[in-house]
Order: structure tokens, then C-alpha cells, then sequence
């Protein structure tokens, strides 16, 4: 039996509206392209929500907490996890269908070799999902930190980027398919969808290994 993606409902009252809005984008992106013998692997999965809403698939996950991974395993039973870092993956090459990578690369050091290893463990034609904060979102923009000559980043960020520069590092490494961004709310997603602007929290690229 196919086990139904929560509601809407319970996705906003288990994450808040910020994470609510934008986790919703990446399921409804490729859930109906991901076939149930495919391999799919999430690299930074946190406490296992995305896996979980995925309705298709034999799941993977990495995370460098232990403690996210436990919560992980119970919310995915059926899924395996490893702990381990984004930079350095314990997987041989071309074994996975799909691979997601939300919201980690501004928390890391070196950005280029988590993608040069999403790349390896993935198989030629598969599917890669990634996104990050955007810089030049709505907020910034308006108080003008999206201009400062010294980007003011939070301190778990290592560094942001901006639309021009997220497409540029991800087609270095993949051929974009896709681009898609998320807001902190139904609203203002519906506002970004009228007037294509690219003012969104977030960035989402659904990308192929060629």
C-alpha cells in the first residue's frame, strides 16, 4: 500500500510556516517522477521529513548527527541511514537513481566537493535536487543587506548566493532541468508564482547528470 504524503495541515503544524512552505515545494517537485525501485538518497536528511513524504523509492540518508539520525530512522523505518559527511560519501559511484541536497551547502566549507560526490554516487540520467538561501530574497532587499559590500551571512552559514551564482555552481556539475523557489508562506509563494520574480527564501533546482 502506498503511504499518502501528510497533509498540509499536519506539514504546517509539525514545521512552522517558514519550513512548511518551502519542504512542501520539494516534494511536489519530483514525487510523481520517482518510481518505487529507485534509489534515492538525501544527503544532510536532518530527522528524515523529506524521505518520510516521499511516496516512492528505496531511501537513504546521511547526516553528520547522530541524534537526527535516530529520529530519522523511526520516522523511515524501512530506510537506510549512515552517518557521515556531505564532503565524503560511503557510497560506491552511479548507485543511486536520485539525490537530494536541501538547504546544506551554505553550511559547508567546501560546497564544491559535496556536489562533485552527489555526482559520483549518482547514476548517469538521474535526478538531483538542491536548493539554498537565497541572498537577494525579499527581505534583503528591502533593508539593503542583499547590497552590502560585506555580506552579513548568519553564523551557520558559510555563505550565500544568489540566483546567478547558485545556477552557475550546480551547472558546473549538472545540467539544469529546472528552477523553482520557495517562500515562508501560501501567500507569498502565490505572489512569486504571478510574477515570476526571483525574490523567494528559497532556491530550488531540479537538476540530471548527463
Amino acid at each position: 500500500m502506498k503511504r499518502k504524503i501528510l497533509s498540509h495541515s499536519k506539514l504546517l503544524k509539525h514545521y512552522g510556516p517558514a519550513h512548511y512552505w518551502r519542504f512542501k515545494c520539494y516534494v511536489e517537485l519530483v514525487d510523481k517522477r520517482i518510481a518505487r525501485s529507485d534509489k534515492v538518497l538525501d544527503i544532510g536528511c536532518g530527522d528524515g521529513n523529506l524521505l518520510a513524504n516521499l511516496r516512492q523509492g528505496r531511501k537513504y540518508g546521511v547526516d553528520i548527527n547522530k541524534n537526527y539520525l535516530k529520529v530519522a530512522k523511526m520516522k523511515n523505518p524501512n530506510a537506510n541511514f549512515r552517518e557521515a559527511e556531505a564532503e565524503k560519501l560511503p557510497f560506491k559511484n552511479e548507485t543511486f537513481d536520485w539525490v537530494f541536497c536541501t538547504e546544506v551547502i551554505e553550511h559547508l566549507k567546501r560546497p564544491r566537493n559535496c556536489l562533485a560526490e552527489a555526482k559520483r554516487v549518482l547514476r548517469k540520467g538521474g535526478g538531483f535536487v538542491v536548493s539554498t538561501y537565497n541572498h537577494q530574497n525579499f527581505f534583503n532587499l528591502i533593508t539593503t543587506k542583499a547590497f552590502s559590500k560585506k555580506p552579513r551571512f548568519p553564523e551557520i552559514h558559510m555563505r550565500e548566493y544568489n540566483w546567478r551564482s547558485f545556477t552557475k555552481l550546480i551547472s558546473s556539475y549538472f545540467k539544469v532541468i529546472e528552477r523553482n523557489q520557495a517562500g515562508s508562506s501560501s501567500l507569498f509563494d502565490l505572489f512569486l508564482r504571478a510574477t515570476k520574480l526571483p525574490i523567494g527564501d528559497f532556491m530550488i533546482i531540479l537538476a540530471r547528470k548527463s
